[in-house]
């Protein structure tokens, strides 16, 4: 890449500031403080085209914090899927979230730096060719191609979400993971005194969004 000029930061020109990530990784604070997200494509079968998985993920604890799929991703599903994940995991959420992501166009979108900022989320990207800044999420996503993609030819969208609805909810509970100890992210989290199903007492709620 570098014989290539593919590293050059002049060729890379940004139309804001962006905080850039860091080249030691996350500085990692606990469970839940710094997330992970990005898009991947999943082939639908039944339709002959691609869908788009939008998937995001705690980096400490491996668990995917949600997941949309859906045959185009903009700036609204972005900011959606966030709003509902804030929605779900707002007793459970740290005081400071960092998020990371490369630079599509739907995440350096005003509307999603806005609202994430609105959120009290602090938004970095990763570096222009190098997704090994993003490395666990992208690891989700090459489970997701073969636990999904390699092994089901999905019908049609609403057979996608299912599928990728229940694949979520064992990988989230029952699924062991070697870099949490052996553990599923639901108990790692258990054991870190933190319970994932707390959030879903609506009267409990102290939502951000409030």
């Amino acid at each position: 890449m570098r014989e290539h000029h593919l590293l050059n930061p002049v060729r890379f020109k940004s139309r804001f500031p962006r905080n850039w990530a860091s080249w030691d990784g996350p500085d990692l604070q606990g469970p839940l403080c710094y997330w992970q997200f990005d898009i991947k494509y999943v082939y639908v079968a039944g339709q002959r085209r691609n869908a788009l998985l939008l998937s995001v993920l705690d980096v400490d604890s491996r668990l995917v914090l949600g997941a949309t799929l859906r045959w185009s991703i903009c700036n609204e599903q972005v900011r959606e899927l966030f709003a509902d994940i804030l929605r779900r995991y707002s007793l459970s959420l740290p005081e400071l979230v960092t998020v990371r992501s490369d630079n599509g166009s739907q995440f350096v979108a005003k509307m999603v730096r806005e609202f994430l900022a609105e959120m009290k989320l602090t938004q970095e990207f990763t570096r222009p060719a190098t997704p090994q800044q993003n490395g666990h999420i992208e690891a989700w996503h090459s489970i997701v191609e073969r636990a999904i993609c390699q092994r089901f030819e999905l019908r049609d969208l609403p057979d996608g979400q299912t599928t990728v609805k229940e694949f979520v909810d064992f990988y989230n509970n029952e699924r062991i993971h070697s870099g949490i100890g052996y553990k599923s992210p639901k108990q790692y989290l258990k054991e870190k005194g933190i319970d994932l199903y707390q959030a879903n007492d609506e009267t409990k709620l102290q939502c951000k969004l409030s």
